[in-house]
């Protein structure tokens, strides 16, 4: 095994008897001579079809909880945290965008279709089908419906 890893045995030796830990990148490379899955290598058993998906979650999780432990620097975290928020700020402002520009709003006085501005559209209070909006062309304020086509 050593030779197949090109690694001295006395590595592979601490890795047996739990003194040293093998890198991550040598998972792969070292499942593929012992004829098993990086699962089975992580969780020391044979994993049937049924409990696969079962033990990846499980693993999963432990790796997410492991380097949620890890000493990163307060700076990274916060950095870590601003990248997260933006992300989630992003998406938002994309999703208000998006459904906002996807077909029309329907005035229940005057059945103009139109598109609102986006102050308006974020501000309305809605339904899944109607949103409470300003006809551009009567000004009435009504819970106008939405509508894909013209």
């Amino acid at each position: 095994l050593a030779e197949k890893l090109n690694y001295s045995d006395k590595a592979i030796s601490k890795w047996e008897r739990g003194k040293g830990m093998l890198e991550v990148s040598l998972l792969l490379p070292l499942c593929k001579p012992l004829g098993i899955s990086v699962n089975e290598l992580l969780s020391g058993s044979d994993i049937t079809e049924e409990g696969y998906k079962e033990k990846a979650e499980n693993r999963m999780l432990s790796l997410i909880a492991l380097a949620s432990f890890l000493p990163i620097p307060s700076w990274a975290r916060i950095l870590i945290l601003i990248a997260a928020l933006l992300v989630a700020v992003l998406g938002v402002i994309s999703g208000i965008v998006l459904d906002r520009q996807a077909g029309y709003y329907e005035c229940q006085n005057c059945y103009t279709l139109f598109v609102p501005e986006i102050g308006s559209y974020v501000k309305g209070i809605h339904t899944f089908t109607r949103r409470r909006l300003a006809c551009p062309h009567c000004h009435k304020v009504t819970m106008a419906r939405k509508r894909i086509t013209k």
